[in-house]
């Protein structure tokens, strides 16, 4: 694997130990605590008061800042929910049953609107919560069985990284992420939102589809019409019948186009082999041998050893 690939794994593998990290009661009980020390900071009239004698004091200065403040204290809210969002969630929920809580003691016996109002949004506040954390408990990558070395997925959002195992994706299922692993194989029909990298062999069984790169460091092999969007890297690769790479085919040894296949790219090897029907829409550049059938055709150049 390229030095471009062992960094693209290292970070799927950070990203999806974030993502992991959701489940971790210590995290949970971090947003629980940060909810406290909100409902605290609320609490603290003096604070407010504070606040609006440097208003007075201050009727420009003190408005850009707080504006500024709000703009960072936004996008803080926004990493965290992409980032953790059950923790997110906890903490919604927390603050907001601590501000309704606060209002309830205070209300009162004589009705007053502005309450009332204050404590709808806090319940708004907390159905938002338990939304956020009924979201991101779906969201987590089930692995539905592991025998082993090998590791079974179905549909799933996020980064799968087993650089240790072989990961399978069962037939008709949708990922969305990339996948890196020992070696992957994608069954019938599946689908990858993302790249796929390989220390060893990627194989793609019928009609499946990669919507993004694939980088193997062994065999990688396409079946009956399946489809990569993106450029391809591997030791071999091996595209069958009426199979579709979307971007440049580069391999170290071997290229073999079957009958029908396509290569929307370039074609960069030392030795390739355009089968029937077979059609490259780029350039092939072959280091050592190329042989081309009289039904194949080439769109660009076609050069090989004796050309160099």
């Amino acid at each position: 694997m390229t030095q471009r690939g062992r960094i693209l794994a290292l970070l799927d593998e950070l990203r999806y130990l974030a993502e992991a990290i959701q489940q971790k009661p210590a995290f949970l009980f971090l947003g629980v605590i940060c909810a406290q020390a909100l409902g605290l900071l609320v609490q603290r009239i003096d604070l407010i008061e504070r606040l609006l004698r440097a208003l007075a004091q201050h009727p420009v200065t003190m408005p850009v800042s707080l504006t500024i403040t709000m703009l960072i204290m936004g996008m803080t809210a926004s990493y965290w929910k992409r980032s953790a969002q059950t923790s997110y969630g906890i903490t919604e929920v927390a603050f907001g049953a601590l501000v309704s809580f606060n209002l309830i003691r205070h209300f009162g016996t004589s009705p007053d609107f502005s309450k009332a109002l204050a404590v709808l949004s806090a319940v708004y506040l907390i159905g938002r919560g338990f939304n956020n954390i009924s979201e991101s408990v779906k969201a987590l990558p089930p692995i539905v069985r592991r025998s082993g070395q090998i590791v079974v997925v179905k549909d799933c959002a996020g980064a799968i990284v087993y650089h240790d195992k072989h990961v399978r994706i069962e037939s008709d299922v949708r990922v969305e992420g990339k996948i890196c692993a020992r070696s992957v194989s994608v069954e019938n029909s599946a689908v990858i939102y993302g790249n796929v990298c390989a220390e060893q062999g990627v194989s793609l069984l019928d009609d499946a589809r990669v919507l993004g790169s694939i980088e193997a460091g062994g065999l990688l092999s396409l079946g009956l019409g399946s489809r990569v969007d993106g450029d391809t890297r591997g030791k071999s690769i091996k595209v069958g019948y009426n199979a579709t790479i979307g971007g440049n085919a580069t391999a170290k040894t071997e290229i073999r186009l079957g009958e029908k296949a396509q290569v929307l790219g370039c074609v960069d090897c030392e030795t390739v082999f355009l089968d029937d029907g077979s059609y490259v829409e780029g350039g092939v550049y072959a280091r050592y041998y190329a042989s081309i059938s009289d039904r194949s055709h080439v769109a660009g150049p076609v050069r090989d050893r004796l050309e160099w």
